[in-house]
């Protein structure tokens, strides 16, 4: 069965915008050597991972994962969702809640 994936890339402001392409580049072409079915790529740029609920990308990526079935939630490093491990554990949590 293919596995559904949803992608998250994100650059803070004291980065180059071009992390984000080359993240997502990264994201499917990884996806693919799975054989997965990438659905959906949501980005945050410029903007830090201090507080996940000022990022509209992550935001719009949570209400995707309660909408529908998805099996992955995948980005480069863990630290594009968050670097505060509590804040990427909320995420996470808010998520799988329906």
């Amino acid at each position: 069965m293919t596995k559904t994936v949803l992608f998250y890339a994100r650059y803070t402001d004291r980065q180059h915008e071009v992390s984000i392409e080359t993240q997502i580049e990264l994201g499917e072409a990884f996806a693919k050597r799975q054989g997965w079915k990438l659905v959906e790529t949501y980005s945050d740029a410029a903007i830090s991972g201090t507080s996940y609920q000022l990022r509209p990308g992550i935001q719009k990526l949570i209400a995707h994962v309660k909408r529908e079935r998805i099996d992955v939630v995948l980005c480069v490093t863990v630290d594009r969702l968050s670097r505060d491990v509590e804040h990427s554990a909320k995420i996470l949590k808010e998520a799988s809640l329906s």
